[in-house]
């Protein structure tokens, strides 16, 4: 998905936004120590987790784009659903955000197989080199 959005150009993002995104993750820890020992422990710069906040918001905005509006439920798929069923309207809400998260898993799934069929992977170099096509076999 990264890879789509950086050939179509999207969802650039303010550098105060990703500021925000850093913010935000800090003020879950107790103290900047527990922050910065978090950080030690997964190895990353305030950078580097920077700028996997900023992809991670990039792709939620993609998928939310290309996703959302297209996963809204049809009140004709609500009622095909519900046909034949007494149901509450706490009931017909439970039911309507069920088949909506369903639609949009089903959208996402081929989004990403249409996103796979379109890539092209090229192994440069094999992690272990036996027994792997780029090894020559």
């Amino acid at each position: 998905m990264l890879s789509e959005m950086q050939r179509l150009k999207l969802f650039d993002l303010e550098p105060g936004e990703v500021e925000a995104l850093k913010a935000r993750l800090r003020a879950r820890f107790p103290s900047r120590a527990d922050y910065d020992a978090f950080a030690r422990t997964i190895e990353l710069t305030d950078e580097e987790i920077g700028a996997i906040l900023a992809r991670e918001l990039r792709v939620a905005r993609y998928l939310d784009n290309r996703l959302k509006l297209a996963a809204q439920l049809r009140d004709s798929e609500l009622q095909e659903a519900s046909r034949g069923r007494k149901l509450s309207e706490e009931d017909l809400a439970t039911l309507r955000a069920q088949l909506a998260q369903e639609k949009y898993q089903r959208l996402l799934r081929e989004l990403l197989a249409d996103l796979r069929r379109r890539a092209a992977v090229r192994v440069l170099d094999p992690l272990d080199g036996a027994g792997t096509v780029a090894a020559g076999q």
